[in-house]
């Protein structure tokens, strides 16, 4: 069901915030601002009323379903532009109300509809995402809220002794951030902000609905493998790591190092570019790897 995709997927968030538009809604201090984070685009049409006159468009969306309530009522289900809720009713048969189709039903098991062409997947580029700034230095941060968790949502860049640029470019600084060795990483996050333990990354797999390339970078990644579609704005790209003077994994792997276990081992969370899994792993503190800081 809808509802139910958007608490496994929906990272906490109410389902209007998901699936409303994001342009055709009238602004209200009750309802957060819509994303349209999983393209189904809900728009605020309205509905006519039984008696032919028209309701609520640029407020509400009423839609059918195919249950009946009674003779005279049918369920349907509805946003409204004053909070983030999908909210359910009976209503009469003769409003008139949207309609969206959804395969799977008797009736499109028996005609076998077909998708031509590519699927469209442009509304991607037009999420709105509230990011918020942390500075650094002289660098400002976008920051991101994905559940209970504050994020950065760029890789930390800042130049200290024991940090590295991929290939020794200064360009994939810009792009990538920094590399650090683990000694570099445990004290390098702002007041305020610390290193994340493993559990905070997991705790983001979770409010993601364990879905990773929601979490990926659009572009950078091997073609090869699983599509980044950065649906939350974390913006995960694939910047590799650094051993003993050799550069490896870009474009196949992000790496992070996270505070250190229980057990004084040190180790970072490793994304890969062929599966959706979240990895741990043990690694030399001389090796360097990508930081992001998560805000306590």
């Amino acid at each position: 069901m809808l509802a139910d995709y958007n608490t496994t997927y929906g990272g906490g968030l109410g389902a209007g915030v998901n699936y409303k538009s994001i342009e055709g809604w009238e602004s209200n201090d009750s309802a957060s601002i819509s994303t349209n984070r999983f393209g189904l685009n809900v728009l605020p049409a309205g509905r006519r009323n039984s008696e032919g006159g028209f309701m609520s468009t640029g407020r509400h969306a009423y839609f059918w379903t195919s249950r009946q309530a009674d003779a005279g009522t049918a369920l349907g289900w509805s946003f409204r532009y004053d909070n983030d809720l999908l909210n359910s009713g009976n209503y009469y048969k003769d409003h008139g109300m949207s309609v969206r189709c959804v395969f799977g039903s008797d009736y499109a098991s028996t005609y076998y509809p077909t998708i031509e062409g590519s699927i469209d997947s442009s509304y991607i580029d037009l999420i709105v995402f509230d990011y918020g700034s942390l500075k650094i230095e002289d660098k400002s941060y976008k920051t991101v809220k994905i559940g209970a968790q504050i994020w950065m949502a760029e890789n930390l860049a800042l130049k200290t002794d024991n940090s590295f640029c991929y290939g020794d470019d200064s360009k994939n600084c810009e792009s990538l951030g920094r590399l650090y060795t683990y000694n570099e990483a445990e004290n390098i996050c702002p007041e305020g902000w610390t290193l994340p333990t493993v559990e905070d990354f997991e705790l983001l797999y979770t409010a993601v609905g364990q879905d990773v390339s929601s979490l990926r970078s659009r572009d950078g990644w091997s073609e090869n493998g699983i599509r980044g579609m950065n649906l939350w704005g974390f913006n995960m790209v694939a910047a590799g790591g650094y051993e003993n003077g050799d550069y490896f994994d870009k474009t196949r792997s992000a790496y992070f190092w996270v505070s250190e276990t229980d057990s004084n081992e040190s180790g970072v969370i490793w994304f890969r570019y062929y599966d959706n899994d979240i990895n741990f792993e043990i690694k030399d503190k001389k090796m360097a790897f990508s930081v992001r800081c998560i805000k306590k």
